[in-house]
Parts: structure tokens; sequence; C-alpha cells
């Protein structure tokens, strides 16, 4: 026990006074858990700047465009009056949309025909656009009800009568995980556990990579009696054991802070979390023992960390993906986490549906370590010391 503990003496004292360590396992974690807490905490997507165009100039123009300002989902801008001007908005960046209110909108309506509402709409980012669209339509919904209830009343109907008139089918829709849509419930458990991932690979390759960028490697498993595992067992245990605190901090922030429900089991949800970090160490170790170079694996390690994003299926739908992509999604093993994290974090789903992607993650944990008897030869061959 003696050699463990000398061993976890070098790594925590390479934590107290090397900057970079500090750095990559304790203050940018931090920093960039401030930060998402920070960027998602409103939630939904609020004050979108947009011009309307009112070239009917009626009552029901007026009481339309009062409809769609009741909405906090958009923010009116006064300062448009025609379509000319309002396209240079949109092209500056200065709003994100024109709505216009044709002539004879009015008219149309009265006579019992088909009145339009015209939209430009930027297209430069989907989910705002999305947003906008969806408030001119729910607002249409809601003032063609008003209007008609009104002209019915008029006429000596009363409701109930009134309502099949009014919307002869009626959609009723639940959203189940996600009633309010609040864009922090759907990506903070995307976004934080990806910059964990990032770090930890990072932290990683360079607490392997030091010793042999710096020489040392030989007193490195002097002190393991050149027992590798044993080296690298108190090697990855200040990592992990920091970023098992950042897990437990992140949760803390998902459900305390940013109110987002754990429908499932948080047990389970802790394990993987940690088994995703563990994940990563593992393939941190497997590219230092490929390269032996800390910087190639470096770059190696922060760019397979990034692609796991992209493969996750959280951007772009999974079931979408052309065919080899998603067999290539799976040697990632965010993406297996991302299906725990949507089964025990939103879903609620039991335990036994997250069983088979955490068998995937384990064997990502086990698998690099096939590398260990090559990393054993490059830490004592003298010519990759001192190496970058």
């Amino acid at each position: 026990m003696s050699g463990y503990k000398a061993l976890l003496k070098r790594e925590i004292r390479y934590l107290r006074y090397d900057r970079t360590s500090r750095l990559l396992q304790v203050w940018l974690p931090l920093a960039a858990m401030l930060f998402f807490v920070v960027l998602f905490g409103d939630g939904v997507i609020r004050s979108i700047s947009v011009a309307v165009i009112d070239e009917d100039h009626t009552d029901l123009s007026r009481a339309f465009e009062q409809e769609l300002d009741l909405s906090k989902r958009l923010q009116i801008e006064a300062d448009y009056t025609t379509f000319v001007a309002a396209e240079r908005g949109i092209r500056e960046e200065r709003i994100s949309a024109v709505i216009v209110i044709p002539d004879q909108f009015a008219a149309h309506l009265i006579q019992g025909q088909r009145a339009t509402i015209f939209t430009a709409i930027s297209g430069t980012n989907l989910s705002t656009e999305g947003q906008v669209s969806a408030v001119v339509e729910e607002a249409a919904d809601a003032f063609t009800s008003k209007w008609q209830l009104q002209r019915f009343e008029e006429n000596g109907i009363q409701p109930p009568a009134t309502q099949p008139t009014l919307c002869p089918i009626c959609i009723r829709s639940h959203t189940l995980f996600n009633p309010s849509l609040n864009y922090g419930t759907y990506l903070a458990p995307v976004f934080l556990p990806m910059m964990l991932i990032i770090l930890t690979s990072m932290a990683t390759i360079y607490a392997v990579g030091r010793e042999l960028k710096y020489g040392t490697s030989d007193e490195w498993l002097a002190g393991a009696d050149y027992r590798l595992s044993k080296a690298l067992i108190c090697k990855m245990a200040p990592i992990i054991v920091s970023g098992m605190v950042m897990v437990i901090l992140m949760i803390i922030l998902w459900h305390y802070i940013m109110a987002i429900p754990i429908h499932g089991s948080l047990f389970w949800l802790l394990c993987s979390s940690w088994l995703l970090l563990a994940a990563y160490q593992s393939i941190g170790v497997m590219l230092v023992a490929i390269t032996g170079n800390m910087r190639l694996a470096l770059s190696l390690g922060g760019g397979y960390a990034v692609l796991a994003f992209t493969f996750s299926g959280m951007t772009f739908p999974a079931i979408a993906m052309w065919q080899p992509f998603r067999v290539l999604s799976n040697l990632f093993p965010f993406t297996h986490y991302m299906e725990i994290v949507v089964d025990q974090l939103l879903r609620g789903a039991p335990v036994r549906y997250s069983f088979s992607a955490t068998c995937s993650l384990l064997s990502f944990v086990l698998l690099p370590w096939v590398t260990i008897p090559r990393l054993k030869s490059i830490l004592t061959d003298p010519k990759y010391r001192g190496r970058l």
C-alpha cells in the first residue's frame, strides 16, 4: 500500500503545483458549468424581433396584430412600415422575420373568403424561425376563433353550439417529457457531459503524456515497481475523483438550478456518468499508447470527443442518418450515454432499457487496455522522452 500512497501523493502534488492540471480538472469544468447555467437560464426563446406590416389598416387587421403582440416570444418592432425596409432589416440581422397583413384582409374575411397572411423568415436559425411560424399559426387560430365566435353571437348562436363549427377537428397535443418546451431541459444534458468528456480526455492525455514530455516516465514506473496497471490506477484516481465530483455538481445543477426533473433512476444516471468519464480516460490512455506523442494525442483526443456530439443523435436524429453513419455513431461512448440520459433523466424508463447502453460504455472502459503492452514499451524507450 505504501507504493500506492506514494504514487497518489505524487499525482496530488502535480495537481497542486501544475497549472494545466488544475485548469483541466477544476477551473475549466466549473467555469463551463456556470456558463451553461447562465446560457440556459431562461430556457425558452423570448422577444424575437419581428416586423408587422399592416397594409389593410382596419379594425380586424389591428386585432390580428394585437393577437401577435400577446405572445411573449415575439417583440414587434415599430420602426418598420414598409416591406422593403423590413426586408433590409432581415438582411442586416436587426429582425428575424416580417409578417405582412395584406390589403383586403378584412374584406376577404367578411365575404367568407380565405384571408392570407404572408411571412418572410430569414431561415438562418431554424429554432428561432420555427418559433415565429408557430406563433403566427397560434395567433391566426386564436384570432379566427374569436372573430367567428363574435359573428355567431351577433346572429344569436351561443356556445356551446358554436364550438363544432369553430373547431370541427380539435387537436389536443401533450408533450410528455418536456412540457414547457424548455431548451435548457433538452440541451443542458447534452452540453454539460460533452464539456466534461472533452476536459477529462485532455486531462488524462496530459497526465500520461507529460511523463514522456518531461522524461519522468522511469521515475513514475519505478514508483510502481514497473507495474503499469498500478501506475495508471494511481495516475487516473485524482482525475476520476474530480470528475465524479463534477458529475454530482452537474446533476445538482440540472435538478435544483435548472429545474430539470429526474424521472428515472438517479443511481443509474450517476453510475453511467462516472462510467462515461472512465471510458474517455481509457481512450485517452490508448491514444497516448498509439501515438507516443502528447501533442498528437491531445489533438486526436479532442477531435474524437467533439465528434461524439455530431453523432450522438441529439442534433440530427440518428434514425435519419445515412446507415454507415448510424453504425459509426456506435463507436463513441457519448452516443450510448445519451441513450441512458434520455431514458433515465427525461423518460423515466425502467433501468432494464438502459442496460445494453451501459454494457457498451463498459466495453469502452475495458477495450483500450489491450494497448497497455505498447504503452509500457513507449514509457521505457528513451527515444520517446522529451517529445511534445
